[in-house]
């Protein structure tokens, strides 16, 4: 990502983006701590606890509980905000080139989730 500014450079439209206050409605991530004391993230939308965005999320969260490089619920869902297990972050960019995937991947790929799902 660039800088905000530079001398002599036109300030960069992401990063000030994404430097910007955030929109009502906007959701939060926090670093937490479960209540066993393991590091965790918390997020939520202020704007709209209890929201069936949020119980959405968890829903999937849930189903693909265990699958490899899925984020893990650290403990369950209470109606208010997801408390994320902390994980070590791969840049996409390190793993996908950016172009478009291949069909066989693709379908791979969409296969893989599918079977992850627990019925």
């Amino acid at each position: 990502m660039g800088t905000l500014s530079g001398v002599g450079r036109e300030p960069d439209p992401l990063a000030a983006a994404l430097m910007a206050a955030p929109r009502a409605g906007a959701k939060r991530i926090v670093p937490a701590r479960t209540k066993e004391g393991r590091p965790a993230v918390r997020k939520d939308w202020p704007d709209q606890p209890g929201s069936e965005r949020l119980a959405h999320e968890a829903g999937i969260l849930a189903q693909l509980a265990g699958v490899p490089g899925v984020p893990q619920l650290a403990e369950p869902f209470d109606d208010t905000a997801l408390m994320i297990e902390q994980f070590e972050a791969v840049a996409l960019a390190g793993v996908w080139p950016g172009r478009p995937l291949e069909q066989a991947t693709l379908l791979r790929v969409a296969t893989g989730l599918g079977m992850s799902r627990k019925t």
